[in-house]
């Protein structure tokens, strides 16, 4: 009987079977379900998330954010990221229980943020490397008082190691005058070896401000 593969967010190697292996259905369903993840994956990169259509997808900016323009979270994240070969940044001493680096996102004020994304390498098979958009506003510029952070949204790679592509639907407008967002990205629990090859960033073009 026919059934219909499920898409995943991965990008595994294609097996086959070989001569002399048994021509069964089941002997093959693993070789369509890697093509059909890794089809996904493509389609993620290209067109965005699946509740985002080509033309309201293709309407959007995409912009990636240089990783130098990283900065980590609490004082005992400052030594866990390290750039290494090739500009890539890479967990090499993670010694807390979180190991956070934060991204600014860089959008034009009255711009709706719709995704962020980011390619990442997960050294761990326990827990997934995470990413979440983060609000850190609104003040009262009136009645100075400590800014509050809050979190919009959040998603986790794959508990498997290896390349993985985490990205987080969202829709939040940008004001400047009141607030700025970053993207968040937390290691999974390997002590190192998580590596961030690259962020970008989707959003609605507000068009021309008098």
């Amino acid at each position: 009987m026919a059934k219909v593969l499920t898409p995943a967010h991965l990008f595994p190697s294609v097996t086959v079977p070989e001569g002399g292996d048994s021509r069964t259905a089941a002997s093959v369903e693993t070789g369509f379900q890697n093509l059909t993840n890794r089809t996904h994956w493509l389609r993620q990169i290209l067109e965005g998330a699946e509740d985002l259509d080509v033309e309201d997808a293709a309407r959007l900016v995409k912009r990636m954010v240089p990783l130098s323009w990283g900065f980590p979270g609490e004082q005992s994240d400052q030594t866990q990221w390290a750039t290494t070969a090739n500009g890539w940044l890479t967990k090499v001493n993670q010694t807390g229980g979180s190991s956070l680096i934060y991204f600014p996102v860089i959008a034009p004020h009255g711009a709706q943020v719709k995704r962020v994304e980011a390619l990442v390498h997960n050294a761990d098979t326990v827990s997934g490397v995470a990413i979440s958009l983060q609000k850190y506003g609104d003040i009262d510029w009136d009645t100075p008082a400590v800014p509050t952070i809050s979190t919009i949204g959040t998603d986790t790679s794959p508990t498997s190691s290896g390349l993985h592509l985490i990205a987080l639907d969202v829709d939040e407008a940008i004001d400047r005058e009141l607030a700025t967002l970053r993207v968040a990205i937390n290691g999974s629990a390997a002590s190192s070896g998580d590596r961030i090859y690259a962020i970008r960033q989707w959003w609605g073009d507000p068009g021309p401000r008098n």
